[in-house]
Formats: structure tokens, sequence, C-alpha cells
């Protein structure tokens, strides 16, 4: 019988690296699960202030690319 467990991905990703499928010691498995809805853990935010109008011109490049705004940025790098 296996016991679902719900954590953090790095977390759960240092568990299984370590071997560490159970809890408390004991032999009943546990699957471990990564929390849904999280980020990468590569990725970081990134918060900028823009004009309206430099807002605006992005929005519409990416309008134009259909793309999103991120997309176009990211195309960048």
């Amino acid at each position: 019988m296996w016991h679902q467990l719900t954590l953090p991905r790095e977390t759960a990703l240092k568990m299984i690296r370590l071997g560490e499928l159970t809890l408390d010691g004991s032999k009943t498995p546990v699957m471990i699960v990564s929390m849904p809805g999280q980020r990468h853990p590569d990725k970081t935010t990134l918060s900028v202030y823009l004009t309206r109008t430099l807002m605006q011109r992005l929005r519409r490049l990416a309008q134009e690319r259909r793309q999103t705004a991120t997309q176009v940025i990211e195309g960048m790098a």
C-alpha cells in the first residue's frame, strides 16, 4: 500500500536523491508528488517599471507577433 505525499518540488527531489522514501523509518513506501502550480526552480522573477507608452508598444509588438509580452522579452535574450 502506497501513501501519497505532496511536497515542494525541491524537497521532493532532495528526498528522492537521498533515497529517503519513508518519513518515519517504517517500511511503508511513500509516493512523492511535487506540489502543483510551482514554478520551475531554475526560474526567477523579473520586475521592471515601464512608462505607459513603452508598455503599450510592447503589448502591440507582442500582439503583432501573436506572442505574449514575456515571449517577446525572452526572444531578445
